[in-house]
């Protein structure tokens, strides 16, 4: 007489179910973790997206930022040179001489002003306080990056 073999457990052993439980468990994680970043590139709007979605920073500035510092450069030599206060403003007139070989390299800036990637003006503002952007944000305000 044949006995008949029931099988009680899976072929499978406990220690691959378990490894395959830690997989997906693992892949899930990592899954919410790429949302979660997608998420905040996409608000931040930086200049390399895939750096910024592996949480890199890069040296380099962004153009806006890059404008507000030559700009609060100019804005300071101006002043040391012609011994003005911090009460002064200076005119885009007053600051052209003071970035002629950054216009050369940026042929964006229109006689002599620059002017925002995205399209905002540029306000000058005293001396000894930063200029800034219409568009506003961190993108577009230099403080954020003190000298």
């Amino acid at each position: 007489m044949a006995a008949l073999y029931v099988r009680r457990h899976s072929p499978m052993s406990r220690t691959s179910k378990v490894l395959i439980a830690l997989s997906c468990a693992v892949i899930a994680l990592l899954i919410a973790w790429s949302i979660q970043r997608a998420r905040l590139v996409s608000l931040e709007q930086p200049d390399d997206r895939f750096r910024a979605f592996l949480g890199m920073r890069t040296a380099k500035l962004p153009a806006c930022q890059q404008n507000l510092r030559q700009i609060w450069s100019s804005k300071d030599l101006w002043a040391g040179n012609e011994g003005k206060s911090t009460n002064d403003v200076p005119t885009w007139d007053d600051l052209r001489p003071y970035f002629p070989a950054f216009m050369k390299l940026h042929p964006d800036w229109t006689n002599g002003r620059p002017t925002c990637p995205r399209g905002g003006t540029y306000t000058i503002g005293h001396v000894g306080e930063w200029p800034k952007c219409s568009i506003g944000g961190y993108y577009h305000s230099g403080n954020y990056y003190p000298p």
